[in-house]
């Protein structure tokens, strides 16, 4: 999953305010994927709104995706 954070980070810090949906394999990988985007981004400050979407998620969080990032 580092070659997709890296590759986030890169979209992220040289676009247009937007999305950014990153397709893994796994839960595990989700999860590691966002720990280290948000490490990534620690270094530069920048506070991203990282969110998990797998089937283990309840529905609730599950439809976090699909709602407006906060302004920011």
């Amino acid at each position: 999953p580092w070659l997709c954070c890296l590759q986030a980070v890169e979209v992220h810090r040289g676009s247009e305010p937007g999305d950014i949906l990153v397709f893994l394999a796994s839960q595990e990988e989700i999860d590691r994927a966002i720990q280290l985007t948000h490490q990534a981004l620690k270094v530069h400050r920048d506070q991203p709104v990282l969110l998990p979407l797998h089937g283990r998620l309840q529905q609730d969080d599950r439809d976090r995706v699909f709602q407006p990032a906060p302004q920011g």
